[in-house]
């Protein structure tokens, strides 16, 4: 390539980062504003907004070091990451859901 690999994963975790936070400004935005027009409550009426900055801030920082991670197994690091992505967060989350929805 040309450049060293620690020049290249950095270029690589701040263009993700930029991107993560893209999205978690718009998910924070659309958790913080108020749906009815005759209701001043929110989905997190009580949350703050630094915290959940915080929160996904550093869920996305753990999520793009899992893909990087991921992707030292492969030879090809481009799709696999991603596939492993979800089907981590798929294995993380099922019991979850599952445990809501009985109840």
């Amino acid at each position: 390539m040309g450049i060293d690999y620690w020049m290249h994963w950095l270029a690589w975790f701040i263009r993700s980062m930029i991107l993560f936070s893209i999205v978690n400004c718009f998910i924070i935005l659309l958790l913080k504003i108020s749906w009815f027009p005759s209701s001043e409550v929110s989905v997190l009426t009580y949350s703050s907004t630094m915290v959940l900055c915080a929160f996904f801030t550093i869920y996305s920082m753990a999520n793009t070091t899992y893909c990087f991670m991921m992707s030292v197994f492969f030879s090809k690091g481009n799709f696999m990451p991603y596939i492993c992505f979800l089907f981590k967060n798929k294995l993380i989350f099922q019991p979850i859901v599952q445990c809501v929805w009985q109840e």
